[in-house]
C-alpha cells in the first residue's frame, strides 16, 4: 500500500472528514483491520488564514502554503492531499511560478470536481463556499472552461454561508445552522444539475439525504487517493 500525505489543520474539522474517508475506503475494499497508510501534516492554519483579508494577502499565501509543502514533501509519502479547496488556488499560483518541482501526486479537488463534471455531463451548477470562494474566478475556471455554468446565491444567502462556515471552521455550527443550509440545497435543487461543496466545511453541515446530485471534493479526493494507494 502506498502512503498518502495530509496538509490539514486548514481547517481541523474538515481535516477529519479525510482522514476518517480515506481509512474508511481503505476498509471497504480490504476488510478484515485493514486501514489507510496516511502521515498527517497539520499546520497552524491562523498565520495563512489572516492573510485572505489582507490586500497583499494573495502575494503572501502562496508561499506560507509552500513553506508547509515542502516539509510534507519530505516525508516519506507517495502523493498527497491539500485538505482545503481554497488553497488550491496558491498551488495553482506556485505552478505557474515554476515554483513547486515534485515528482508525486497531488489529488487536486478542482480538477477532480471539473472531470467529475465532464464525466456525468452537468450543464449548470451551484457553487457554495466561502464568500470568496463564491465571487473569485479561481474555482469557477474550471468549470466554465469546461462549458458548465456556474451560478451562486444571493448576496444575502452568500453572507449567511460565510458565517456558517465560519463557526463551522472551529467546530461551532448548530443544528439550526445546518437546517439552514440544507435547506438552501432544496432550494436550488430546480435551478441547477448539480450543487459543489467549495468549501471543506460545508459536508459537515449535511445532516440529511438528499435527492439529487451533490459534489462534494473531499470524497473525490479521497477516492482518487485510494485508487492510488492500491494499485
Amino acid at each position: 500500500m502506498k502512503t498518502i500525505g495530509l496538509l490539514g489543520g486548514t481547517s481541523y474539522p474538515s481535516t477529519f472528514l479525510y482522514y476518517n474517508l480515506l481509512n474508511k475506503l481503505v476498509n471497504e475494499k480490504l476488510g478484515a483491520f485493514h486501514s489507510a497508510k496516511i502521515i498527517l501534516h497539520s499546520i497552524d492554519y491562523d498565520a495563512i488564514k489572516q492573510c485572505y483579508n489582507q490586500a497583499d494577502g494573495w502575494n503572501k499565501i502562496p508561499f506560507l502554503l509552500k513553506e508547509q509543502l515542502d516539509v510534507l514533501l519530505s516525508l516519506p509519502i507517495d502523493g498527497f492531499i491539500i485538505c482545503n479547496n481554497t488553497l488550491h488556488k496558491a498551488y495553482d499560483i506556485l505552478r505557474s511560478q515554476n515554483a513547486i518541482n515534485h515528482k508525486i501526486p497531488l489529488f487536486h479537488a478542482l480538477d477532480l470536481c471539473a472531470k467529475e463534471v465532464v464525466a456525468v455531463g452537468y450543464k449548470t451548477a451551484l457553487l457554495l463556499g466561502t464568500k470568496f470562494t463564491m465571487t473569485d474566478n479561481f474555482f469557477k475556471k474550471y468549470f466554465e472552461q469546461n462549458n458548465t455554468r456556474i451560478i451562486v446565491p444571493t448576496q444575502d444567502e452568500m453572507d449567511k454561508i460565510q458565517d456558517i462556515q465560519s463557526k463551522a471552521s472551529l467546530g461551532k455550527h448548530t443544528l439550526e445552522e445546518c437546517a439552514y443550509f440544507n435547506g438552501l440545497l432544496e432550494n436550488y435543487r430546480k435551478q441547477v444539475d448539480t450543487i459543489i461543496l467549495g468549501c471543506t466545511e460545508l459536508p459537515l453541515l449535511l445532516n440529511q439525504p438528499h435527492s439529487f446530485k451533490i459534489i462534494n471534493p473531499i470524497e473525490l479526493q479521497c477516492e482518487a487517493a485510494v485508487e492510488f494507494m492500491l494499485n
